[in-house]
Protein backbone atom coordinates (compact mmCIF):
# COMPACT_ATOMS: atom_id res chain seq x y z
CA UNK A 1 0.00 0.00 0.00
CA UNK A 2 1.50 3.66 -1.28
CA UNK A 3 0.70 6.48 -0.22
CA UNK A 4 2.75 9.04 -2.44
CA UNK A 5 4.80 8.47 -5.15
CA UNK A 6 7.06 11.63 -6.01
CA UNK A 7 8.17 11.97 -9.46
CA UNK A 8 11.19 14.66 -8.29
CA UNK A 9 14.29 13.15 -7.93
CA UNK A 10 15.13 11.44 -5.38
CA UNK A 11 12.16 9.51 -6.21
CA UNK A 12 10.62 8.53 -2.70
CA UNK A 13 8.24 5.99 -1.91
CA UNK A 14 6.49 5.80 1.18
CA UNK A 15 4.61 3.11 2.47
CA UNK A 16 1.84 3.58 5.09
CA UNK A 17 3.56 1.71 7.59
CA UNK A 18 5.53 4.50 9.85
CA UNK A 19 8.40 1.20 10.51
CA UNK A 20 10.31 1.63 7.21
CA UNK A 21 13.90 0.86 5.83
CA UNK A 22 15.26 2.88 3.16
CA UNK A 23 17.67 1.92 0.69
CA UNK A 24 19.76 2.49 -2.34
CA UNK A 25 17.97 1.58 -5.81
CA UNK A 26 20.05 -1.17 -7.09
CA UNK A 27 22.36 -1.34 -4.10
CA UNK A 28 19.85 -2.82 -1.46
CA UNK A 29 22.21 -1.01 1.03
CA UNK A 30 20.98 0.94 3.60
CA UNK A 31 20.92 5.45 2.91
CA UNK A 32 23.08 5.35 6.54
CA UNK A 33 25.66 2.60 4.40
CA UNK A 34 27.22 5.65 1.96
CA UNK A 35 28.38 4.47 -1.39
CA UNK A 36 31.75 6.57 -2.45
CA UNK A 37 31.61 5.32 -6.32
CA UNK A 38 27.97 6.68 -6.40
CA UNK A 39 28.47 10.47 -7.14
CA UNK A 40 24.90 11.38 -7.88
CA UNK A 41 22.28 10.60 -5.54
CA UNK A 42 19.99 7.63 -6.63
CA UNK A 43 16.43 7.10 -6.37
CA UNK A 44 14.96 6.30 -2.57
CA UNK A 45 13.39 3.49 -2.06
CA UNK A 46 11.44 2.74 0.96
CA UNK A 47 10.01 -0.68 2.14
CA UNK A 48 7.46 -1.24 5.03
CA UNK A 49 8.74 -3.67 7.85
CA UNK A 50 6.30 -6.75 6.17
CA UNK A 51 7.83 -6.01 2.94
CA UNK A 52 11.61 -6.47 3.94
CA UNK A 53 10.29 -9.64 6.12
CA UNK A 54 8.48 -10.85 3.02
CA UNK A 55 11.75 -10.01 0.85
CA UNK A 56 13.84 -11.86 3.77
CA UNK A 57 11.06 -14.76 3.65
CA UNK A 58 10.93 -15.15 -0.06
CA UNK A 59 15.14 -15.41 -0.19
CA UNK A 60 15.23 -18.48 2.25
CA UNK A 61 12.72 -20.31 0.78
CA UNK A 62 14.15 -20.12 -2.84
CA UNK A 63 16.02 -23.71 -2.27
CA UNK A 64 13.38 -25.46 -0.87
CA UNK A 65 12.10 -28.20 -3.35
CA UNK A 66 8.55 -27.81 -4.20
CA UNK A 67 8.04 -31.62 -4.21
CA UNK A 68 8.88 -34.34 -1.60
CA UNK A 69 10.74 -36.78 -3.87
CA UNK A 70 11.29 -39.07 -1.08
CA UNK A 71 7.32 -39.38 -0.64
CA UNK A 72 6.53 -39.36 -3.59
CA UNK A 73 9.00 -42.29 -4.24
CA UNK A 74 7.20 -44.14 -1.62
CA UNK A 75 3.97 -43.77 -2.83
CA UNK A 76 5.27 -44.61 -6.42
CA UNK A 77 6.55 -48.09 -5.28
CA UNK A 78 3.16 -48.38 -3.58
CA UNK A 79 0.83 -48.46 -6.28
CA UNK A 80 3.23 -49.96 -8.44
CA UNK A 81 3.78 -53.26 -6.25
CA UNK A 82 -0.30 -53.33 -5.56
CA UNK A 83 0.11 -52.79 -1.70
CA UNK A 84 -1.34 -48.98 -1.60
CA UNK A 85 -5.04 -49.64 -0.01
CA UNK A 86 -7.65 -46.10 -1.51
CA UNK A 87 -9.74 -45.84 1.93
CA UNK A 88 -12.84 -44.69 0.64
CA UNK A 89 -14.31 -42.79 3.66
CA UNK A 90 -11.08 -40.79 3.88
CA UNK A 91 -11.37 -39.87 0.27
CA UNK A 92 -15.49 -39.37 0.88
CA UNK A 93 -14.53 -37.36 4.09
CA UNK A 94 -11.80 -34.71 1.80
CA UNK A 95 -14.32 -34.38 -0.72
CA UNK A 96 -17.18 -33.18 1.35
CA UNK A 97 -14.67 -30.96 3.55
CA UNK A 98 -13.17 -29.69 0.34
CA UNK A 99 -16.66 -28.60 -1.31
CA UNK A 100 -17.39 -27.04 1.62
CA UNK A 101 -14.70 -25.37 1.57
CA UNK A 102 -15.86 -23.88 -1.71
CA UNK A 103 -19.27 -23.11 -1.01
CA UNK A 104 -17.77 -20.91 2.44
CA UNK A 105 -15.52 -19.46 -0.10
CA UNK A 106 -18.18 -18.19 -2.71
CA UNK A 107 -20.43 -17.16 -0.06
Amino acid sequence: MVSEISGSSPTLVTALDGRSNTIRVGTGRPMTDPDPQLSVPGEVVTLTDLASRLQELTKSIENVPVVDAQRVDGYRRTVSDGSYQVQPEVVADKLISFENSLLTAAA
